[in-house]
């Protein structure tokens, strides 16, 4: 996973690890963590390669969002 961000603060270590989690993983085990929805709210580009997807193998989105959960950043756009 490739995230793109517009601001270094918000680009930071905590903010990939907190999106490597997901929306699935409850903020109580990780209270000084970056919470989910701040991180994916300041994420301006996502692009992905699933090397396990045969029928669509990478994607790539403006802003940020899980189909699997249905979780979707509030600019979030599908680019392919």
């Amino acid at each position: 996973d490739i995230y793109i961000f517009s601001e270094a603060q918000n680009g930071g270590t905590e903010a990939a690890k907190a999106l490597g989690r997901g929306a699935h993983a409850p903020g109580e085990f990780y209270p000084s963590s970056i919470p989910y929805e701040v991180a994916m709210e300041n994420v301006r580009g996502h692009y992905a390669i699933d090397l396990y997807n045969k029928n669509t193998p990478e994607h790539a989105s403006l802003g940020f969002g899980e189909d699997d959960t249905g979780v979707y950043s509030k600019r979030y756009q599908r680019v392919f």
